[in-house]
């Protein structure tokens, strides 16, 4: 049996609404839908999908404070199931994680940590500026979040880039932002990719090989020797 947990902060829930929670058709208060949306019907489905596979539902909350919900599912585990290691096309890059969430540093740094462990994390643009000229220009790629209170992330790349005279140092916008937003402040400041929130392992390693296989493909004929080919 796997348990998961989703746990939230939002208006919460008093013990006599949590017993019309996953009733069809019903908000738990006359005004959610006008407030919050919704037809009251989504939790309904999800209680007999989870029963339908043997499992269980449940939440706790309290009001003005926040749920948890609780989806409890039976497995079954294959013994002769094996995973492939994955081999890293390139490893021994030194990085910079920059993002005011410490949530979002982590996730990043999990997944970057599969390829290198020269990680360094900033939580502002200025702390990023500020590391990157005391390191002297020693990254080889910064992964910067766009949207950060004083110093944004494209003003941050921007003096980055002015310190960075041998443009050797990659820069990757990450952001949860519109495409269309994104796709233009990347053409518009030269930089080499861009990632959206949440990132997930599979994009991480595109904008890798993007970057990386395809500058050294081109302009390192020692590659091999510098680990950086499959």
């Amino acid at each position: 049996m796997i348990k998961f947990n989703i746990k939230d902060t939002g208006i919460g829930l008093t013990q006599t609404e949590l017993g019309k929670l996953f009733k069809q058709f019903t908000q738990v208060e006359s005004d959610t839908t006008r407030s919050y949306g919704g037809t009251g019907l989504g939790l309904s489905i999800s209680k007999q999908l989870t029963e339908l596979m043997s499992g269980t539902i449940e939440v706790t909350s309290q009001k003005n404070v926040g749920s948890d919900f609780y989806l409890t599912l039976p497995f079954k585990y294959n013994s002769n199931y094996q995973v492939e290691p994955r081999r890293p096309s390139f490893h021994n890059f030194r990085a910079m994680i920059v993002d005011d969430s410490q949530t979002a540093c982590d996730v990043l740094g999990y997944y970057l940590g599969l390829y290198t462990s020269d990680i360094d994390i900033c939580f502002s643009g200025e702390e990023a500026v500020d590391l990157y000229e005391q390191a002297d220009n020693q990254y080889d790629i910064i992964f910067m979040d766009w949207k950060m209170a004083t110093m944004n992330g494209i003003e941050a790349s921007e003096k980055i880039m002015a310190l960075d005279r041998a443009h050797k140092t990659k820069i990757v916008l990450v952001t949860a932002y519109l495409k269309e937003e994104v796709l233009t402040a990347v053409d518009e400041q030269n930089i080499d990719g861009f990632l959206y929130k949440p990132v997930t392992p599979y994009d991480l390693e595109g904008v890798l090989n993007k970057i990386y296989l395809d500058t050294y493909d081109l302009d390192n004929k020692d590659n091999k020797e510098n680990n950086l080919d499959p």
